[in-house]
């Protein structure tokens, strides 16, 4: 009986530990930061790269930073147009 009581009560507060313990733990990236990372990485040439291309060689990391420039040449034109020129609270003064 003795020793049932003490492993009940080792049980409870193992479970109280692991409670508190889990409640403090840092969150980790969101997604919209690991997605911003992603966007970065291609942006610098890092990726993509082949498997047997490790650590990335200069010609790679160059020919990828054009390939990304190619293919979001359009975007950049459209965030310019997009943007307004001036703020809406400049044009009521």
């Amino acid at each position: 009986m003795k020793s049932t009581t003490c492993l009940a009560i080792g049980a409870l507060a193992c479970s109280i530990t692991m409670c508190v313990s889990a409640q403090t733990q840092p969150a980790g990236k969101t997604r919209a930061e690991v997605g911003a990372e992603l966007v970065e990485a291609q942006r610098d040439g890092v990726v993509p790269a082949p498997k047997y291309d490790y650590p990335r060689s200069q010609d790679t990391i160059e020919r990828n930073k054009q390939l990304y420039a190619i293919s979001h040449q359009g975007e950049r034109a459209h965030a310019l147009f997009a943007a307004p020129a001036h703020s809406p609270s400049e044009s009521t003064q």
